[in-house]
């Protein structure tokens, strides 16, 4: 995650770090400062399922199968996510690229809110207090430049602390949250099963299910849902506003996809291998970015274009 924090401050300064190099700006130790310790995370739990999971949140807010999302005119990420066994807490942090910061703006709810399962021997599933549960958010949280807000529309996997038993519970909503008030608002939308992605591009996010959903939600937030055909499992996009287009990796298959816009879904055009001498060091979900053409990393100290 930390690379990723590189790579952004790279892009989002035009280039201000010296070429060739990796530069850090922001250490690991100012976000282990500010994430709860586990006698807080009890204190959260409010007698409830314990929040902190298997590996509390600074392994697993960034690490457990999640991403960021970057507000490039201010310069700020916003993390969110844990899920499965991982981390249950759903709090949201905040990275300052130019200050070199990492905060807390929100803290832990508890599991006792609206039951969405219901679960062997009384252990139903229930929602936090205020906000989602924690989930993988894979490609599918994401900044809203319009609304300036954070849309967490197709995430994964969410935190299940009442055991095996529920499998995957469903999150029968999509969430917002204002970094101005510091609060989430839900909406009833359709169910976008398992992970996928999305992206924002001519005023609407598109978001992606695995099995091929695609939810569209326009800047006044009216939805509408229909099938892409195309599964859309562990990408990673990025819209590309010159051509009118979004682009997306799949690392496990070494694949670059290509899909074109329109108001009213996202279609797949094609996609291609990628070049032999990245496939010997593509991650399993490689970032990408447009920068006077496709620019892509997995992690590790290369970048590509």
């Amino acid at each position: 995650m930390r690379l990723t924090i590189l790579i952004a401050a790279y892009l989002v300064m035009g280039g201000a770090a010296m070429a060739g190099a990796w530069t850090e700006v922001i250490p690991p130790s100012a976000f282990k400062a500010v994430v709860p310790t586990d006698a807080e995370l009890k204190a959260f739990s409010r007698g409830g399922p314990n929040i902190r999971g298997v590996s509390g949140p600074y392994d697993d807010v960034l690490a457990a199968w999640n991403s960021v999302s970057f507000d490039a005119k201010r310069g700020l990420i916003y993390a969110h996510g844990g899920g499965h066994g991982n981390y249950g807490g759903n709090e949201v942090y905040r990275a300052d690229i130019a200050a070199a910061t990492w905060e807390r703006i929100t803290d832990p709810s508890p599991y006792l809110g609206e039951v969405v399962a219901k679960g062997k021997k009384g252990k139903d599933y229930r929602l936090p207090l205020e906000g989602p549960p924690s989930t993988h958010t894979y490609a599918g949280i994401l900044y809203n430049p319009t609304r300036e807000t954070i849309m967490a529309l197709a995430t994964g996997i969410p935190f299940t602390p009442v055991g095996g038993d529920l499998g995957f519970p469903p999150n029968p909503y999509r969430w917002e949250f204002d970094p101005t008030t510091l609060r989430w608002a839900k909406y009833e939308a359709p169910f976008l099963p398992n992970q996928g992605f999305a992206v924002y591009a001519n005023g609407k996010t598109y978001a992606l299910s695995y099995y091929g959903q695609q939810l569209i939600v326009d800047d006044d937030l009216n939805m509408s849902f229909v099938n892409s055909r195309k599964r859309a499992n562990e990408h990673t996009p990025v819209y590309d506003e010159g051509r009118d287009l979004v682009w997306s990796v799949q690392g496990r298959k070494r694949r670059l996809y290509r899909w074109n816009v329109s108001p009213e879904r996202l279609t797949f055009a094609e996609s291609v291998q990628v070049p032999t001498q990245v496939q010997e060091v593509f991650g399993s979900a490689p970032g990408i970015a447009i920068r006077n053409g496709l620019l892509w990393f997995y992690g590790g100290a290369e970048l590509f274009t």
